[in-house]
């Protein structure tokens, strides 16, 4: 009976055991799937871009941005404690294009954050320290008709009220460069433009400070600064001479510019051009060293005469 009794308490314990697992174990099976789960810190957001200035690829007289841009959008503490930044990508080319991204939900003014941030392209231009800079380079192997992918640097404000309240904002984008266009008589395999300030090489750049034309990057200082361009023809021994070539160069105020060029017999082509030219950002400088038009310059080599113009 003793026996029994113990048996039958230890049974009567052990199911008790049993059903209190198996209720403790349902409690937790309920409680997961009614858990909360916490709510993303981040929201998608999109940067609609355009301008009549832009973008990235020289199409005719217009610059347009490429499938697979992508800008870098910086936004700063209002007591400059830190900034955020974030990369953004479109999948469209054109005139404008949408660039989609994230954004974190504490990226707000109510957060501490300026009203307006900067973008900037090519992305790989702005570091994580939100320094900007960029590299021309002084030789070149030019196409005709554009400039090569992520070479026109451009930048635009911002707007973080309109991301955070509608999702989107619109960016007015402004490039830093001057583009020179120019043509060429037949067989000439290269030009050397010198010009008395720097044309290209390596520069940090900033924000300007021109509220009417806030937004735009201009050069700080120049690092490793050229005032010599050398260009050759992309995939051919000699310029078409039926074609405009484009390439782009640091602003800037020059007293003279002189041009240098090599033709397929080996001689050299040489003018000095005196005078005051200013290369402003998002404008075209037309060359035209074949025909005569605004201001002929005479380039002779080899008893042969070789006419340059210039109209700006």
């Amino acid at each position: 009976m003793i026996y029994k009794t113990e048996n039958n308490l230890e049974s009567i314990i052990m199911k008790r055991l049993f059903f209190a697992v198996a209720s403790l174990a349902a409690m937790v099976s309920c409680n997961r799937g009614n858990e909360l789960v916490p709510s993303q810190n981040f929201r998608n957001v999109s940067i609609v871009a355009k301008s009549a200035e832009t973008k990235t690829l020289l199409q005719d007289n217009a610059v347009v941005w490429e499938a697979s841009d992508a800008i870098k959008v910086r936004f700063d503490k209002t007591d400059a404690s830190a900034s955020h930044f974030e990369t953004f990508t479109t999948a469209q080319g054109g005139a404008e294009a949408t660039f989609a991204g994230t954004l974190p939900n504490d990226v707000s003014e109510s957060g501490g954050y300026n009203a307006n941030g900067y973008a900037v392209y090519p992305a790989t231009a702005m570091d994580d320290n939100g320094t900007v800079s960029f590299t021309l380079p002084d030789t070149r192997n030019v196409a005709s008709g554009s400039f090569p992918s992520g070479q026109n640097l451009s930048s635009a404000t911002v707007s973080l009220n309109d991301l955070n309240t509608s999702g989107s904002a619109t960016a007015t984008f402004k490039n830093a460069f001057a583009i020179l266009r120019f043509t060429l008589d037949p067989n000439i395999m290269s030009v050397k433009i010198e010009a008395s300030e720097n044309l290209a090489g390596k520069a940090s750049m900033k924000f300007t400070e021109d509220t009417e034309d806030a937004g735009r990057l201009v050069v700080d200082n120049f690092s490793d600064g050229k005032n010599t361009l050398t260009l050759t023809p992309e995939g051919t021994s000699t310029f078409d001479a039926t074609k405009a070539y484009n390439i782009l160069v640091y602003p800037g105020n020059h007293t003279d510019l002189s041009v240098e060029m090599v033709d397929n017999d080996g001689c050299v082509y040489r003018k000095e051009i005196s005078g005051d030219y200013s290369f402003a950002p998002a404008n075209y400088y037309t060359f035209n060293f074949n025909y005569a038009f605004v201001k002929v310059y005479s380039f002779a080599a080899a008893g042969r005469t070789f006419n340059a113009n210039e109209e700006i």
